[in-house]
């Protein structure tokens, strides 16, 4: 139902929206428009961030001639899953990740070797027409009953942390996906975070709504892309005055949080992290004391 209605309609209003400002619709993204991914001093790319392999070792960066997805870099394991996720080849994207697994791979392992990178990848796709907009918003979709099934095939690692662990986990105003917010979700909840989804708001008024009433220790923002990152400075700014916890920390976390355009000072952030696993491990530190379960 998802991929044969729901997507279609999607896919039309972004495409009504995109002839309405001007554009001339062509691979699910209006013709000459630039791509609204773009990182903060206009160069094109969709990753903004570090996007190596399962090592994280560093990679070249969009801009310079290259392409989003020859600055992605991919290794042989992340370009194999994505095409099996494109072509909805699941059970072998499913052996792909059991045989990881049966190498001892665990669930944050996962998310950080394959299910960001994958995705990080088919936002590369997308960037240079590789895929249209319903491709990447399917694949998503696919990545996303993935994450679902394994984090409940997987067992969490760690008990139910005390009330201290609060957190609430939302996606920056103006994000259309939700997979890489998910993903933050779903790790902090098996460190043993109590968690909040807000997943997707359409502005920051709704989460000051949120802060105003419930004092959450943390407050994690997913930010995709790096054009998100403009406004999200102002955005912390009313979410620390409004906040009804008088030490609330904030987190950005994201693949922009990796490139030195970044500065967690300059948007008010208490910490910046590239990956979802990442981000749960700053966040431990910011509390200023080990996690330990009940």
């Amino acid at each position: 139902m998802i991929e044969g209605d729901v997507i279609p309609r999607l896919v039309l209003a972004h495409r009504r929206a995109a002839v309405a400002a001007g554009g001339v619709v062509a691979a699910g993204r209006p013709h000459g428009q630039r791509d609204p991914r773009c990182d903060l001093d206009g160069r094109s790319g969709a990753l903004g961030g570090n996007a190596g392999g399962p090592g994280g070792g560093p990679v070249n960066r969009p801009g310079d001639g290259m392409t989003a997805f020859e600055a992605a870099r991919p290794d042989a394991d992340v370009e194999t899953f994505a095409h099996l996720i494109l072509s909805n080849d699941m059970d072998r994207a499913v052996a792909l990740l059991d045989d990881r697994r049966a190498r001892g791979a665990t669930f944050e392992g996962l998310c950080a070797s394959v299910l960001g990178p994958t995705a990080r990848l088919l936002e590369a796709y997308w960037s240079g027409d590789a895929c249209d907009f319903t491709d990447l918003t399917v694949g998503l979709g696919r990545l996303q009953r993935l994450l679902h099934d394994l984090d409940h095939e997987v067992a969490p690692e760690r008990a139910l942390c005390d009330l201290n662990h609060r957190v609430l986990v939302s996606a920056v105003p103006g994000e259309q996906h939700t997979f890489g917010v998910s993903m933050l979700s779903a790790l902090f909840q098996r460190a043993g975070w109590h968690v909040t989804d807000a997943l997707v708001v359409e502005s920051f008024e709704d989460l000051v709504a949120q802060v105003r009433d419930d004092p959450f220790p943390l407050i994690g923002l997913w930010v995709g892309g790096p054009c998100r990152l403009p406004g999200v400075a102002t955005g912390i700014d009313a979410l620390r005055r409004a906040s009804a916890h008088p030490e609330a920390r904030i987190l950005v976390a994201g693949p922009p949080c990796a490139a030195p355009a970044s500065d967690g000072a300059a948007l008010g952030a208490d910490a910046l992290a590239e990956t979802a696993p990442e981000a749960v491990a700053r966040a431990e530190c910011l509390l200023g004391r080990p996690v330990e379960p009940n």
